[in-house]
């Protein structure tokens, strides 16, 4: 007989990593994933019935903000994921090269997996309603960029810059064209933020190198990723040579309009995250990553579709395929159960409107490292 810690069983395994979505069990020993031999009864510590849930790898927030202590917008990790079945995150330019080590500092006592996009201002994103972060291209530091970089290599994965016109003002492109040209010298990837652009969604695509993501890509506020008419021009083409286009949900940059348009051009987000912060947490439209999940199911993407764009692509994406996003025997234990329930749901998109779909996720219980860190009371 096999002993377990953890026993996870009878849910419906969906790993994209392995391209398995099949009723089994989950063993797990320590803080890994074990593999159960045919046949073999396990005996384990502890047991979670999963008959009825989803069984997936621990979800991946690609895009959330959680300077906690410096920013109003910031968010205390454990608090904000945990519960939702998200076992890691990545934060999206909250802090710059002059406060990211308040945000390291921060994240230590964190159960939750973070790492984090450097602003290229300075101060990082301020997230007030009365003023911008400054991106002003003369005064970025290179050397401070480099020193983060080689610090902490494993943390620090990547730039963050604002392109909306109320933000840029005056400056128009020269943020954008600065940044992609800093993120190019100092090789790694640029994540820019389009809603309300200067120019249109495709033309910003077409500047961005392989790797770079584009965020907010069903924004609504002028120039939009789709129309009636079709798509953006060279939308496809950047996405075909390795731009990425992520979700990033938030407060002002999801429309359910753009999105089924852009849906039915042939135009799929690579990622589903949510661009989580104290402004929309728990709150709608947003509330949290399984929500914005459920729209997706809403616009008739399947289960597998989902999972693959909040599991094993956001973890490539971060550099952790290998550990992350994945329930391969060998791996790190970060699990979540997940339950569709099948009742008729409204979701709403930021412009307020509505969407009916069949059904609605919620979180269960999440595994990270091995332990359970969440536990919903029917799951008890």
């Amino acid at each position: 007989m096999m002993k377990a810690d953890l026993l996870i069983q009878g849910g419906t395994i969906i790993d994209p990593s392995r391209g398995v979505h099949e009723r089994g069990d989950i063993a797990v020993i320590g803080n890994r994933i074990e593999a159960i031999p045919d046949g073999e009864p396990v005996e384990a510590d502890q047991i979670i019935d999963a008959d009825g849930c989803y069984v997936t790898p621990g979800l991946i927030d690609l895009h959330t903000h959680m300077n906690y202590l410096g920013s109003a917008g910031g968010l205390e990790g454990d608090a904000a994921f945990l519960p939702n079945g998200v076992t890691a995150a990545a934060d999206a330019g909250s802090v710059g090269v002059s406060n990211y080590r308040a945000l390291l500092h921060q994240s230590a006592g964190w159960q939750i997996k973070t790492k984090f996009y450097l602003n290229v201002s300075a101060g990082g994103q301020i997230m007030s309603s009365q003023f911008s972060e400054p991106l002003d291209p003369e005064k970025w530091d290179e050397a401070l960029f480099r020193e983060a970089l080689l610090r902490y290599p494993e943390r620090v994965i990547g730039l963050k810059v604002r392109t909306s016109r109320k933000v840029v003002g005056d400056l128009g492109l020269k943020p954008l064209k600065a940044a992609v040209a800093l993120a190019e010298k100092l090789s790694i990837p640029l994540v820019v933020h389009p809603t309300d652009p200067p120019i249109s969604m495709g033309e910003i695509a077409q500047m961005l190198p392989s790797g770079s993501i584009l965020c907010h890509i069903f924004q609504g506020l002028g120039m939009t990723a789709a129309t009636q008419d079709g798509l953006s021009g060279g939308l496809l083409e950047a996405q075909k040579r390795g731009v990425i286009f992520d979700v990033a949900h938030g407060r002002k940059n999801f429309d359910f309009t753009v999105a089924s348009r852009a849906l039915a051009f042939g135009l799929d987000p690579d990622t589903i995250s949510t661009d989580l912060s104290a402004a929309n947490w728990n709150r709608l439209p947003l509330v949290s990553l399984p929500v914005v999940m459920g729209k997706f199911l809403a616009l008739g993407k399947s289960i597998d579709w989902v999972i693959d764009r909040t599991t094993r692509i956001p973890a490539q994406i971060l550099g952790e395929k290998d550990e992350w996003g994945t329930l391969k025997p060998g791996t790190c234990a970060d699990v979540a159960i997940l339950r569709e329930i099948p009742k008729e749901s409204i979701f709403y998109d930021c412009f307020g409107n509505q969407l009916t779909g069949k059904s609605r996720l919620v979180a269960c219980a999440t595994i990270l490292d091995g332990k359970i860190v969440y536990r919903s009371a029917d799951m008890l």
